[in-house]
């Protein structure tokens, strides 16, 4: 496999990933697309000071090992500021997953409490969270990305590392969610993950240099797609998708023809599609190295 094939596969694999917690997030936690990714935003806040070095991270891996009074608190500016929100958005959004008890107020700002990672709805959601990074971690060994063997797979039992996993994994997605809104910062949340299903949908990142995806390994649609696929995809009103997916054909980020939508790769939008696959690789690969170093990979 090539440099480029290997490229390709991992944006390809990251997205999925991506989607796949947030699909899970919304059907088991909260159903709207900022709280979801404001869950993620203050786990990463309140705990990712611990992975700065492994061998203490390695001491808080399992679920809801980190109490409160070792959570940093997160305040709503922020908050609004890592996942690219109004302050006022992001305020209200905190109101109310206070109000369900999945967010706890203290001085300085927001916790997610140790409690609501064992019982309730984050803890459902954790087994299909676990999941979908053990398929992420399978689908890079697969092809043998980021120097993991064909072995390789998520530790068991799942609630051992799963505090551990969830931490580096949603601070991953955070640095992904980050390199997009630089290089693209008129986006806002929502065409994010439009805008990563449509690639998604479409095998964008092997369009981008006519790569054949590797069949035999995952189901990869190469093509357009239509916006009603994608609403559905995202759990999201059509209305809604349709919408955004206007916007994104106007700023030139999306074709539109007969078959449907799909991405755009000539002149500058090309190379704007090779930092994300280069974003990619490289955060995954550091994602990967972090994951060895506290014993969340066997294999």
């Amino acid at each position: 496999m090539t440099s480029t094939d290997s490229a390709a596969t991992v944006a390809w694999l990251n997205s999925r990933l991506v989607l796949e917690i947030y699909r899970v997030t919304r059907a088991l936690v909260v159903d709207d697309v900022v709280s979801v990714t404001l869950l993620a935003a203050i786990n990463n806040a309140n705990t990712s000071y611990l992975d700065s070095r492994p061998e203490i991270a390695a001491e808080y891996m399992g679920v809801a090992s980190v109490d409160d009074a070792m959570r940093r608190p997160a305040s709503v500016s922020a908050l609004a500021r890592s996942i690219g929100v109004p302050r006022e958005t992001a305020r209200g959004k905190a109101l109310e997953l206070q109000a369900a008890g999945l967010l706890k107020p203290v001085s300085g700002g927001y916790i997610l409490p140790a409690r609501a990672m064992r019982v309730g709805p984050l803890a459902t959601a954790m087994i299909g969270h676990m999941g979908a990074i053990d398929e992420f971690v399978a689908g890079l060994a697969a092809v043998g990305a980021c120097d993991l063997q064909a072995d390789a797979k998520v530790a068991t039992p799942c609630e051992a590392v799963g505090g551990g996993a969830l931490r580096l994994v949603g601070a991953h997605f955070l640095r992904s969610l980050s390199n997009v809104l630089d290089i693209a910062p008129d986006l806002n949340l929502i065409s994010f993950y439009i805008l990563t299903t449509v690639g998604h949908l479409t095998g964008a990142h092997y369009q981008l240099d006519d790569i054949e995806p590797p069949k035999d390994l995952f189901e990869v649609p190469i093509g357009s797609v239509r916006g009603a696929a994608v609403a559905e995809h995202l759990g999201m009103p059509q209305e809604t998708v349709r919408r955004h997916l206007k916007k994104l054909v106007g700023s030139g980020r999306l074709v539109l023809d007969s078959a449907g939508y799909s991405m755009r790769f000539d002149g500058e939008w090309r190379e704007l599609w090779r930092q994300r696959q280069a974003h990619a690789l490289a955060n995954t690969r550091q994602l990967i190295r972090k994951l060895k170093a506290v014993g969340v990979l066997d294999g």
